[in-house]
């Protein structure tokens, strides 16, 4: 945490005041969080369901769920949540859910990046038992974004994730590349992984689409599989993200 704060403090040296968000953006597909910051007054809603092996188990996620609420052109709060079903375990239900925030450090500007700060904390309750944590924990994150051109974004996150099961943090980084080849349509792929304070770390992959359905309506589908492993840890997803405009009078 200490190593974080003069680059945090750099950053806030740098940061321009908002030349204008984004009116659309949502952090689904794939697994980065990226910089934007949802619209004062709007409220986006991201869902999606999956199917997947990790560790030779089957888990769908009924949904994944997230909503995220715009406060100001540089503060956005969420609320975060999974549900599971293994049928191996005849198990159904919550089993993580967090609070978090995003707050916009800077804009991009020539070469330098967007950037956000993203934080969680972590609910020790309301998950399945088996699943619960001991104690609160917590997430922190930079994420970063810098358009090529007009048809392609390239996103970075880095950061940590402290479970409330364990007293070291597992160390989080992705990089993501996106391509519009129209106006409606992106592609994308990215590579991701987990470095845990003990033991062995973790690399995977996804890629997949997302289509702009309508102005405040996005669809997606999301494939990938953990590059050591990929018979027993794949995934393959389908979401969607509604946003709800504030009217001002």
């Amino acid at each position: 945490m200490r190593q974080l704060v003069p680059v945090l403090g750099l950053l806030l040296l740098l940061a321009t005041p908002i030349a204008g968000q984004t009116s659309f953006s949502a952090n689904r597909p794939g697994q980065i969080d990226n910089p934007d910051i949802t619209p004062p007054g709007n409220i986006m809603i991201e869902t999606g369901f999956q199917y997947g092996k990790t560790n030779d188990i089957i888990n769908y996620l009924l949904p994944a769920a997230s909503v995220r609420f715009g406060i100001s052109n540089r503060l956005e709060l969420s609320l975060n949540a999974e549900n599971i079903y293994q049928k191996v375990n005849s198990l159904f239900g919550l089993i993580s859910d967090n609070i978090g925030s995003k707050f916009l450090i800077c804009d991009e500007r020539g070469a330098l990046p967007k950037i956000s700060f993203v934080n969680a904390f972590i609910l020790p309750f309301g998950e399945l038992k088996s699943f619960r944590p001991e104690h609160a924990g917590g997430v922190i994150e930079l994420a970063a974004s810098h358009s090529i051109g007009s048809r392609a974004v390239v996103y970075a996150n880095t950061g940590a994730t402290w479970s409330g099961n364990a007293s070291y943090p597992v160390y989080n980084w992705v990089a993501t590349i996106y391509f519009s080849p129209g106006n409606k349509l992106w592609i994308f792929g990215e590579l991701y992984g987990l470095i845990p304070g003990k033991g062995s770390s973790s690399n995977s992959t996804d890629f997949g689409i997302t289509w702009q359905a309508g102005r405040n309506l996005q669809l997606d589908l999301t494939c990938g599989f953990d590059l050591k492993y990929p018979s027993d840890n794949h995934f393959i997803q389908l979401g969607t993200a509604i946003q709800i405009e504030h009217k001002s009078k």
